[in-house]
């Protein structure tokens, strides 16, 4: 766990400084249902932090994850850019639950638009009280930058 937190920490780093100037925001929902920001630290560099609004009630949540661009794909007419990603989580429901996860996904830009649709599936694992769980799980989602 605390290697790839370091991991995940020392790849926003390398972001931030080799691009500051360059941020951008961007804002989106995904389901299952959750909200979101995405800082852009570069054309193919971003972090995104969560919080999945099913657990309002239950828990509170928050996710955190840097996100690597891999270029743009022409399929089918369509041009798609893959992404992989790595983060932490933070769940406090009665006691504190840490994780990680890794995810890849797919984006689309509507042309002539800052609005992306996109799905990515991803890999979990959250431990709370020494006893952990691994979870399969997948999203489809939209986002608007500014």
């Amino acid at each position: 766990m605390r290697t790839i937190a370091l991991t995940v920490a020392a790849l926003a780093l390398l972001g931030l400084t080799c691009s500051i100037g360059q941020a951008q925001l961007g804002v989106g929902a995904k389901i299952p249902l959750a909200a979101f920001a995405q800082l852009w630290l570069s054309p193919s560099f971003a972090v995104e932090v969560g919080l999945p609004l099913g657990t309002i009630g239950v828990a509170l949540a928050v996710n955190t994850t840097a996100k690597i661009y891999l270029g743009a794909l022409n399929l089918g007419g369509l041009s798609l850019e893959p992404y992989a990603g790595a983060g932490l989580s933070v769940i406090m429901a009665g006691a504190l639950a840490t994780g990680f996860h890794a995810l890849g996904g797919l984006e689309y830009t509507v042309p002539d638009t800052a609005f992306s649709l996109f799905g990515e599936i991803g890999l979990s694992y959250v431990e709370v009280l020494g006893f952990g769980a691994m979870g399969l799980g997948g999203a489809v989602g939209a986002r608007l930058d500014f």
